[in-house]
């Protein structure tokens, strides 16, 4: 008994720098940003409170809303692409296959990229006169020079192809989640169902997916963060353009609260509320998986 008291006491003692960094790091910032949001200040007066107005503010402002709309439908995509094509990666390059870890390493790849690098990089692939992708397609006879496509610059493609790109750069990420998941399955329940008779899809069905619901339920989690914050790679490939078409709503918090006006307790309330936007879409999804277990258990 005492011996396990004294593990438990060296297990807090290892912990404490972390829970110190995430308190004053993270914590004590939030709980700020919070007091913050019931104010008046642009940076270099002293604050003043004005209530809930700020919150009733953002109710009334369309560009909020606006800028949510792209954050849901650049949601709905890269959650959907990333999961997907990420199971789907890693399940094939879970097999025995020559080259394996090389294909899996290329994949990786992006990730350890910055956004800005990448954002600049695609910036000039999506170039409507010299960039590479109009090249190709060019070169193939898919697009004719004298109309090339302004990926970046139609009012269509812009978001779609700013969230390819997002879902470039982190697929290999999501592929390794899912393939940690995968080798942690047992081998011997593959085996007892093949000598029932199951197919692979049957196996995939029954097997792979109910075993694998926790991970994908942390990448869809993962996802959705990632979409709701969305800044970098919107900032460094379009600037919200055109026409505010990539408008996501971290760009407008950004400018709200660093730009002509500095209305920093403005821009905190809005960050406040996509926080308690996106917390309950979480609980939601956490629900629906929890009480899938359920009936199926």
């Amino acid at each position: 008994m005492r011996r396990e008291k004294r593990n438990n006491i060296t297990g807090y003692v290892f912990m404490l720098p972390t829970i110190v960094l995430f308190i004053f790091l993270t914590f004590v910032p939030f709980v700020y940003g919070i007091g913050m949001s019931f104010t008046k200040w642009d940076g270099f007066s002293d604050p003043v409170f004005v209530g809930v107005e700020n919150y009733i503010r953002l109710f009334h402002d369309n560009k909020v809303f606006e800028a949510l709309s792209h954050n849901v439908f650049y949601a709905i995509g890269t959650v959907t692409a990333k999961v997907i094509l990420g199971f789907a990666f890693a399940f094939i390059l879970n097999k025995k296959l020559r080259g394996v870890n090389t294909f899996r390493s290329i994949l990786f790849t992006p990730v350890v990229l910055s956004y800005v690098a990448i954002g600049t990089l695609w910036k000039w692939m999506f170039n409507p006169g010299q960039g590479l992708i109009n090249s190709v397609l060019g070169s193939m006879g898919l697009m004719s020079a004298q109309q090339p496509i302004a990926w970046l610059g139609d009012e269509k493609l812009a978001l779609l192809a700013v969230m390819f790109v997002d879902v470039w750069k982190w697929l290999g990420y999501h592929m390794v989640l899912f393939l940690a998941g995968l080798q942690a399955i047992p081998d011997d329940l593959y085996e007892a169902a093949k000598i029932d008779g199951a197919s692979g899809v049957q196996q995939l069905r029954y097997i792979t997916i109910p075993m694998m619901r926790s991970v994908i339920l942390t990448n869809v989690v993962f996802c959705l963060t990632g979409a709701f914050s969305v800044f970098d790679l919107v900032m460094s490939m379009t600037s919200g353009g055109p026409y505010r078409k990539t408008e996501v709503i971290a760009k407008y918090i950004y400018d709200t609260a660093f730009g002509s006006t500095g209305k920093f307790g403005y821009s905190t309330a809005i960050s406040v509320f996509v926080f308690v936007i996106v917390l309950c879409i979480t609980l939601a999804i956490l629900k629906a998986m929890r009480k899938a277990e359920e009936n199926e258990s």
